[in-house]
């Protein structure tokens, strides 16, 4: 009997086990479903404020990113762990302002996915608009963020906006010290800004930074010869370039505008020239270089021919009527010229030249204060030296001294070596201060 009473007593507990872990298993499927549904509430919420992010930041409307705000912190109470959650919180406190809120938020975000480019790329932008430099560096780099602010420096600088351009290519520079294309396009700013000395460094890095010899490096070297208004020195790098690898086409293209400023004649550039556009013939700036040429010869029609060849290759451009309104403007056809340069203001109103020549069109046309305008927009997107002398010129016009003084002042702290700006500065000066009784 009492083996019996055992196997009955074992059955007994056997029997109380299964209930007690079925009750287990229960109540954890109970948990899990509730935590599933939080997770899916959460999931849900965060996918509603990510469709209200993407479709109103373009207009960073307040009121929309506020709802965008609310969804993304109903996705977080209902799931603490959802990382996508945090980091566009994150975004939309960047977008507001609220950058050291941005900050912390978008550190959670990496604390609890710490592989998420996009939330470190976000945590970057939050840090340097929060004046945290460094770390937004530090933060870019690990993001691997250099492509993203070299391109979008480069199609900055494509657009006309230089200072944008200046701006995202030094942050390339500062997460990859080694990019020779962020150097190089940085030269071409700062030169164009008369800042020579600077674009000559920059253009040293990219010659230590390229192997010594290669087609690249005479490219590089050409570049500084070129800033150095040294012609003959250029073309003799640009030549080595084209020898090493005759398949680029911006070789060809430096050597034969080099070769026009050493003063080469027109078949002899144009032997160059014409390699440039049979090596890329969708290189616009080829066509637009042989029409400038034909332009300084005062050679209108075949300037234009050359100008309209732009239009062929990229219909949607500003440069083509931009060069064109030059043109007319060089030829006295002011309607034209103002025909040429509204469409090319339609196309993009963030080149720097558009403004100028519309300035230029309307001091012709006697309109100072309305060039004064065109002319001021100019150097907000590009502070050029010679946006700046139109700009003095024509304040000295209207008759604001004062204006045109500051104005040349600062051509000079940008190009110290300007002599028009230090005589104008004398002139000005001498104009404006109090006659002795």
């Amino acid at each position: 009997m009492k083996p019996n009473s055992l196997i009955r007593y074992r059955k007994g507990e056997l029997t109380v086990s299964i209930k007690v872990l079925l009750s287990l298993v229960t109540m954890a499927v109970i948990a899990l479903t509730i935590a599933n549904g939080r997770f899916l509430v959460g999931a849900f919420y965060n996918n509603l404020g990510s469709i209200g992010l993407s479709r109103h930041l373009p207009a960073t409307r307040p009121q929309a990113l506020e709802a965008s705000q609310a969804d993304f912190e109903r996705a977080i109470s209902w799931s603490s762990s959802n990382a996508s959650a945090y980091r566009s919180l994150g975004r939309v406190f960047y977008e507001r302002g609220s950058f050291l809120a941005a900050v912390h938020v978008l550190e959670k975000a990496l604390y609890l996915s710490p592989s998420d480019r996009w939330a470190r790329f976000w945590l970057g932008n939050a840090y340097a608009a929060a004046g945290m430099e460094q770390p937004a560096i530090a933060a870019w780099r690990k993001a691997e963020a250099r492509d993203y602010f070299y391109v979008g420096g480069a199609r900055y600088l494509a657009l006309g906006d230089a200072v944008k351009a200046e701006s995202w290519l030094r942050r390339a520079v500062a997460i990859d010290p080694s990019s020779t294309g962020a150097h190089m396009l940085l030269a071409y700013i700062l030169w164009g800004k008369g800042n020579r000395e600077d674009a000559l460094s920059f253009l040293n890095k990219v010659l230590d930074l390229e192997r010594e010899g290669s087609a690249e490096w005479y490219f590089a070297l050409g570049e500084k010869r070129r800033v150095s208004m040294d012609w003959d020195g250029a073309f003799d790098a640009y030549q080595k370039a084209v020898q090493l690898d005759p398949s680029s086409s911006k070789y060809w293209y430096r050597a034969g505008l080099a070769l026009y400023r050493s003063g080469g004649t027109i078949d002899e550039v144009m032997h160059f020239l014409g390699k440039a556009i049979e090596t890329d013939p969708q290189n616009i700036s080829t066509y637009l270089v042989v029409g400038d040429i034909y332009l300084a010869q005062a050679n209108y029609s075949e300037a234009e021919r050359w100008y309209l060849k732009v239009e062929e290759v990229s219909a949607e451009s500003e440069y083509a009527p931009l060069f064109l309104g030059k043109s007319a403007l060089a030829r006295g056809a002011l309607e034209d010229a103002h025909k040429h340069l509204t469409q090319a203001l339609t196309r993009n109103r963030h080149n720097a030249d558009v403004h100028y020549y519309l300035g230029l069109y309307y001091k012709a046309k006697g309109n100072l204060r309305e060039a004064a305008a065109e002319l001021e927009t100019a150097v907000q997107l590009s502070p050029a030296t010679g946006y700046y002398l139109g700009l003095a010129e024509t304040y000295q016009q209207i008759g604001d001294y004062l204006k045109a003084l500051r104005i040349y002042q600062r051509m000079l702290e940008i190009d110290p070596d300007n002599a028009t700006a230090r005589e104008q500065i004398d002139l000005l000066e001498a104009l404006l201060q109090p006659h002795e009784e």
